[in-house]
């Protein structure tokens, strides 16, 4: 009686763990239940600007946006662009006039319509760049933040870098 018992406890654990570890395996989340989920942080997609031999990854610092799933994200930058920057970005060396492009690398979103790229020579002095054809260039050498902001049926986004151009 007592081996009976144990082997029906047994093939009920054995079948709870296989049913469990396939909807594990085929993507469901737990969520619901409260235990093995996958919680993330919804947030824009990734920017970088190329040159011809390097790539730097911008800062997504200040946005609302909404992912393809309709889960929402959003981050406030709460200093001063120029001072964050400044902070807590390391800097990136380009030539002057180089043609410069923007590319999107994590969480592509091809619903972009509105590119604006800015430089900050100091904290009121920001000067807006030509952007065509996915580039832009800096013609006059020194120290400046970068600020991308971009539009989108998903949402808004600012991006931050430091780039020093020779």
């Amino acid at each position: 009686m007592k081996k009976a018992i144990l082997v029906v406890v047994s093939t009920i654990l054995i079948l709870a763990i296989i049913v469990f570890g396939a909807l594990f395996l085929l993507g469901y989340s737990f969520k619901n239940w409260g235990f093995i989920s996958e919680d993330y942080e919804v947030e824009p997609p990734v920017l970088e600007i190329l040159d011809k031999e390097n790539d730097y990854t911008l800062r997504a610092v200040d946005y609302d946006w909404t992912d393809k799933n309709g889960e929402k994200g959003h981050m406030n930058l709460k200093d001063d662009e120029y001072d964050y920057a400044n902070k807590g970005l390391t800097s990136f060396e380009v030539n002057s006039n180089s043609s410069l492009k923007l590319n999107q690398t994590i969480k592509k979103d091809d619903s972009i319509d509105k590119y604006k790229i800015y430089i900050l020579k100091g904290k009121d002095n920001k000067k807006e760049l030509r952007f065509e054809n996915n580039s832009f260039k800096i013609t006059d050498p020194g120290k400046y933040v970068i600020e991308v902001d971009i539009q989108s049926p998903n949402g808004k986004a600012t991006y931050l870098g430091r780039v020093d151009v020779k």
